[in-house]
């Protein structure tokens, strides 16, 4: 697959089948993902694999994010939207987590967030080259301070969480996608 073909064919596939993935497959993730472009050479991504019964601790953070999100937040409330991110993290069977580092001041802290998204766009393309679903996620429990996930990690809570993954092989690859043409997005200056 190149290239181009991939970029044009991924799609986020959040319905995967519980099989393991392969660490090996992973790995050749996390080596792709190093090499998104970083502004000054930063390399500010850090990389956290969840799997098998870690998730569950994973899972909580986010139920627990909500809750701060949320204090007035009853049972059902809880229960249902309030752990709807928890439940995406244990249905698939790997979740990463990425992290950017903080910049020296908050231009680099953007620019830091900015290329660690970058690397998770080459998670998300070479997992589509591998035959493996991926489905990026952020939300407000990424965005919560303070931050459960962040505490769970051992992270201060000064770090910025760019997304996680949710990992897997997929149910389907059948999707129906649309993009708006980019002639509509776009202006020339000659």
């Amino acid at each position: 697959m190149d290239v181009f073909d991939a970029m044009r064919t991924r799609a986020s596939l959040a319905k995967l089948k519980p099989d393991a993935v392969p660490r090996e497959l992973i790995e050749q993730l996390l080596d792709v993902a190093v090499w998104a472009p970083n502004h000054k050479m930063t390399e500010p991504w850090r990389f956290w694999v969840w799997s098998g019964a870690s998730r569950e601790k994973l899972a909580r953070a986010f139920c627990d994010n909500y809750r701060r999100d949320h204090p007035d937040a009853d049972q059902d409330e809880l229960d249902g939207p309030g752990c709807k991110t928890a439940n995406r993290v244990l249905a698939a069977p790997v979740t990463l987590v990425v992290t950017s580092d903080v910049g020296r001041n908050e231009t680099e802290t953007l620019e830091n967030l900015v290329s660690a998204s970058l690397a998770i766009e080459h998670i998300l393309l070479a997992a589509h080259a591998l035959g493996l679903g991926a489905y990026w996620r952020t939300g407000e429990g990424i965005y919560t301070q303070p931050n459960a996930l962040l505490e769970l990690l051992q992270l201060p809570q000064s770090a910025r969480v760019a997304g996680f993954v949710l990992l897997g092989y997929p149910e389907s690859t059948e999707r129906t996608r649309r993009r708006t043409p980019w002639q509509e997005k776009t202006q020339w200056f000659d």
